[in-house]
């Protein structure tokens, strides 16, 4: 849909105009939908209106200074359109206005000028004899077309080096954008799980110590966590089966520090597991139930984590029934940096929120929708 709301006559235009645009690269297509847009619009109704009386008023003109009605109107309609014409194609197709092209389409008006002029000749005298225009009246030709056509060259080009300039401009400020972007989100991912692996290291450095035997599967599933964080951290978006795949190793080792008081419930639909997100999302959200859920309470608890498909959107949660949110708790470091990564990869589409669950605890949800 060009517009949400499109008038009568924007419907028909872009119906006709729907295959054109079909055959345009998308950039292009872009461009052209919004200046058709516009065209269309009411504002655009007062720039048509303008043109019709600016070419009525010179056709008037025209027609008063001796000139036949319809050549008047052929003549002014070229005056009025044709610079404008130029002017839109030169900033919608920048890269067609090169001096090459610029020099043969001088060539090709002048050939064209005189061409008219013999013809031209050629029918006042008919049925007399054929001959070519004389030197002088050739030049004169020459001479009005170089006046008329090099103005207009030299419109088209301006306009198409302002457009570029402008499209360089843009390109450069999105590519720092980017830049920026990535640069946040390194800083991001460097940010995610400190703590845990602190707490782990010494959990398995007091079991080494204490003799217990529990430190050598602790060890060896810490060892997967890290290996699977080097290979998912070099990857922008990785598939949620991944992830899951890793966040089992960092649940296999929070089981092995929490014990009984620890309980898990994963329902992943099967339509969600080539879904991509930011790699460490949801690791982010089952570390915060545990962590600021789960872990503060004696009895511990239960970590659910689910996701599905519903209209086109992926839904995915992690709810805890552990000791909830406080009165006045403020988002911290990991949802913040969840929030901004959710954005970074798929901007308005996706939504997160975190609530206190329905039957005590915390459920964070995140939706992504699809792609338009």
């Amino acid at each position: 849909m060009i517009h949400p709301h499109p008038n009568w006559l924007q419907r028909r235009y872009f119906t006709w105009a729907q295959p054109h645009y079909d055959r345009m690269a998308p950039a292009l297509r872009a461009e052209v939908q919004r200046i058709d847009l516009w065209l269309y619009s009411r504002q655009g109704l007062i720039a048509w209106l303008a043109l019709c009386a600016a070419i009525g008023v010179s056709t008037a003109l025209l027609w008063g200074l001796g000139l036949p009605a319809v050549v008047a109107l052929i003549v002014a309609t070229v005056l009025w359109v044709g610079p404008l014409m130029l002017c839109l194609t030169a900033w919608l197709k920048p890269q067609d206005f090169t001096w090459r092209r610029g020099v043969r389409a001088l060539l090709w008006a002048m050939a064209v000028a005189l061409l008219g002029v013999a013809v031209g000749k050629w029918l006042r005298h008919r049925p007399d004899t054929w001959a070519l225009p004389t030197p002088d009246v050739l030049a004169r030709s020459l001479l009005v077309v170089a006046v008329v056509v090099v103005p207009l060259l030299a419109l088209g080009w301006g306009v198409a080096a302002l457009r570029r300039h402008r499209m360089a401009l843009a390109l450069h400020t999105a590519q720092q954008a980017q830049a920026q972007a990535e640069a946040r989100l390194h800083a991001l991912q460097a940010q995610i799980q400190p703590h845990f692996l602190f707490n782990t290291l010494a959990a398995v450095q007091h079991w080494v110590d204490s003799g217990d035997a529990r430190a050598g599967s602790l060890l060896r599933e810490l060892t997967a966590f890290l290996r699977g964080a080097t290979a998912l951290f070099a990857r922008p978006m990785v598939a949620l089966a991944d992830e899951l795949a890793w966040v089992q190793h960092y649940l296999a080792v929070q089981q092995a520090r929490l014990g009984g008081r620890l309980r898990t419930r994963i329902d992943v639909a099967a339509d969600c597991a080539a879904f991509e997100l930011p790699p460490g999302l949801v690791l982010t959200l089952v570390e915060n139930a545990i962590e600021h859920g789960l872990a503060p309470q004696v009895a511990g608890g239960t970590l659910t984590l689910r996701a599905w498909r519903e209209a086109s959107a992926l839904h995915l949660t992690v709810a805890d029934d552990g000791a909830g949110l406080p009165e006045h708790w403020a988002e911290g470091t990991g949802l913040a940096n969840t929030r901004a990564r959710l954005a970074a990869a798929f901007g308005t589409r996706a939504t997160f929120m975190l609530a206190p669950g329905p039957a005590g605890g915390a459920v964070a949800h995140v939706a992504i929708g699809s792609a338009s």
